[in-house]
């Protein structure tokens, strides 16, 4: 990734320098998102105020909803029954999403401008980085939502795979003058070994709640969960990693090899847990009259 050492302490006390970078970095974003959300929220009333006058001066008709078939419904019908609705809605939610992508692109740039002086063609660049990777993803989006026998799992699935700032660092390391961007590589590093270290420690504890894990099974689940994160880097020098420090192997289940780690009577400790609550999310799903498609389950029940 380029110059820089992140060194992280796992304590089981005080939380370290980068947890607390992260916290506060956790912070941030959550303010940002609030905002986000009351814009989204006055998007909506919005629409609702346009319905409601469309109703009343007949402008349209809406069709109703078919009747409830026998038996909780399927989430991919009622996805397919709404895509009609969504894609006519499609210009306005460019418009709300391109707003909203232009605000925190101002906003991280103006935290950027203040750390790292960027030059005023550099902060232009940044923002139209941010642009052009929202209208990318967006792209992608229109496209699954248009694609023949596309599933709601298919729309989960690709939300899960965009991170506002996947591949900032890369874009960054080109934009940036030599002396901007070794403090920048520095803190950035520091701020995913934060990420990398409280996500690790968090699945941890929860596991731990669970099969009673002794502490060099907690190391080496720590070590499993950090080199499987995405913002994981090896320069991280995470303690307890041990001497592999690299990144899991392509292909390899982070699941199965923390099932490697624990003894027979915690496994069977760890798949009844994972039994319950498979069982508890289905009868919430039972609660609400839905039946949630194949693949749209649990997601693997160590990655909570």
């Amino acid at each position: 990734m380029g110059s820089g050492t992140a060194t992280v302490f796992r304590a089981r006390g005080a939380p370290t320098p980068a947890a607390q970078a992260a916290a506060a970095l956790e912070k941030t974003t959550l303010g940002a998102l609030e905002k986000e959300l009351a814009g989204a929220r006055g998007t909506i009333a919005s629409l609702e105020s346009r319905l409601a006058q469309a109703k009343a001066g007949g402008a349209e008709t809406l069709a109703a909803a078919p009747a409830p078939a026998d038996g909780p419904a399927d989430l991919n019908d009622m996805f397919e029954q709404a895509k009609p609705l969504l894609q006519s809605l499609t210009p306005l939610l460019d418009h709300a999403r391109r707003r909203g992508t232009k605000a925190m692109a101002e906003r991280r740039v103006a935290e950027l401008t203040e750390k790292y002086t960027l030059t005023a063609e550099q902060q232009e660049a940044v923002k139209k980085w941010f642009e052009e990777k929202s209208e990318k993803e967006a792209e992608k989006g229109k496209e699954v939502m248009n694609r023949p026998g596309a599933g709601l799992q298919d729309m989960m699935a690709l939300g899960r795979g965009q991170r506002a700032e996947d591949g900032l660092d890369e874009f960054m390391a080109g934009t940036l003058s030599p002396e901007q961007l070794g403090p920048y590589q520095t803190d950035r590093l520091q701020e995913r070994a934060g990420r990398v270290e409280q996500e690790a420690t968090r699945r941890v504890t929860q596991l731990d709640k669970v099969v009673t894990l002794d502490d060099a099974q907690q190391d080496q689940v720590f070590a499993i969960m950090a080199r499987s994160s995405p913002d994981y880097d090896p320069a991280m020098q995470l303690e307890g990693l041990g001497t592999d420090a690299g990144p899991l192997a392509e292909g390899d289940s982070r699941d199965q090899a923390i099932l490697a780690v624990l003894r027979p009577e915690q496994q069977e400790r760890y798949e009844a847990d994972r039994q319950r609550r498979q069982a508890e999310a289905a009868q919430r799903f039972e609660a609400m009259g839905i039946k949630p498609p194949a693949g749209l389950g649990l997601p693997e029940a160590l990655v909570r």
